[in-house]
This record gives structure tokens, C-alpha cells and sequence, in this order.
């Protein structure tokens, strides 16, 4: 019994190590951050609102975790690096800017999209 339990702290020791990383490769798994798009997708927007999306989740678990623990340090840690690019007025800006873009690109390739269709019917 006393070796089952000193491997379960060595286990336990070494996932305290790894927390902050153990954090994100699960959010990142959960999320399914990939790079895997079309290419005019934009990417670094979408991850931009994604971050968003997981600061707004790890600020609910800081809210509804009772304990002051590694778990609950490493949500914190997390939780200033993404306000830090979140909060960061050039990436704000340069956001609102590329979706803004974005929106006039996909207007551009609807209407694009909408001649070839007609240019099809016509041959």
C-alpha cells in the first residue's frame, strides 16, 4: 500500500510540474486550434476570439475553484497571458481591422461567385 501511494505523488508530482502546459494542450485539443484552413481564412482572428472565448471560461473556473492550489495558480498564470494579448490595443485594432477586411473580401468573392454562375448559364 505505501508504494502505491508514493507512486500516486510521484504521478501527481511530476502533473504539477506540467500543469500550465497540461492547461493548454487540453484547451487546445478542446478548442481543436488547428492550421488547417483555406487560405484566406483568417486565421490569427479566429484564434484571437478563441482566446477570448477560453480567458471568459478560465475566469468562470477561477470564480466557481474554492481552492488555492497549482490548479487554480496555473488558470491565473493562463489568464494573465491571454488578458495581456487580449487587453493589447494594437492587437485590438489590427483585429477589428482584418475583420473589417474580411467582410469586404467575402462581399468581393460572393459577388465574384455570382458572375461565374451566370457566366456558366450563359455557355
Amino acid at each position: 500500500m505505501g508504494q502505491e501511494v508514493e507512486a500516486n505523488l510521484k504521478k501527481n508530482a511530476k502533473i504539477g510540474n506540467d500543469k500550465l502546459l497540461l492547461i493548454v494542450h487540453l484547451l487546445v485539443l478542446i478548442l481543436k486550434i488547428t492550421t488547417d484552413r483555406f487560405p484566406f481564412n483568417l486565421y490569427y482572428v479566429e484564434l484571437y476570439d478563441r482566446y477570448r472565448r477560453v480567458r471568459s471560461t478560465i475566469r468562470r473556473c477561477i470564480s466557481e475553484y474554492p481552492h488555492e492550489d497549482a490548479y487554480r495558480d496555473a488558470l491565473c498564470k493562463l489568464d494573465a497571458i491571454l488578458t495581456s494579448v487580449i487587453a493589447d490595443k494594437r492587437v485590438k485594432s489590427l483585429v477589428k481591422s482584418l475583420k473589417y477586411d474580411w467582410r469586404i473580401f467575402k462581399r468581393l468573392r460572393g459577388v465574384l461567385e455570382n458572375e461565374d454562375k451566370k457566366l456558366i448559364f450563359l455557355f
